[in-house]
């Protein structure tokens, strides 16, 4: 159990735990400030403008759950 199960996820979770860091620390670099974040930059707000509008238009319906995650993750990008 601990070989099939525990320790993929620990892993697992250690890599991506390495990836956001380093992503936060590339962003902190460009932009050059120390305490920018998501929510500073505005990546926040413009996910969550993306997630709501596939609610408020009814696309979930048509397009599923993956619709959320994936327009919330394009609107971020812009």
């Amino acid at each position: 159990i601990v070989w099939e199960l525990r320790l993929p996820r620990a892993v697992l979770a250690a890599v991506v735990g390495a990836g956001l860091s380093a992503i936060g620390v590339a962003v902190q670099a460009m932009v050059r400030n120390a305490l920018a974040d998501p929510f500073v930059l505005g990546i926040s707000s413009g996910a969550a403008v993306g997630a709501n509008a596939v609610l408020i238009f009814g696309a979930m319906g048509a397009l599923g759950i993956w619709a959320l995650s994936t327009a919330a993750f394009l609107s971020a990008l812009l």
